[in-house]
């Protein structure tokens, strides 16, 4: 079953540009949603979004109902 999650994140692809702010829905399977945290959420959200990982940062990480 997937399971609908709400991250708020920021993406600076470097140190010398601004951050842009976004959110997103993020899909993922029901048992793995609760066991993954930030780093893990940036992970999958710089996979999609062809960015490397320490340039999402995870701000807020909420299941949607």
């Amino acid at each position: 079953m997937i399971a609908r999650y709400y991250a708020a994140f920021s993406i600076q692809p470097n140190p010398t540009n601004r951050a842009d702010e976004q959110g997103r829905i993020v899909e993922v399977d029901d048992k793995f949603g609760e066991l993954l945290d930030y780093d893990d959420v940036a992970e999958i959200l710089a996979d999609n979004l062809n960015l490397k990982a320490k340039s999402v940062r995870v701000h807020h990480w909420v299941r949607l109902h």
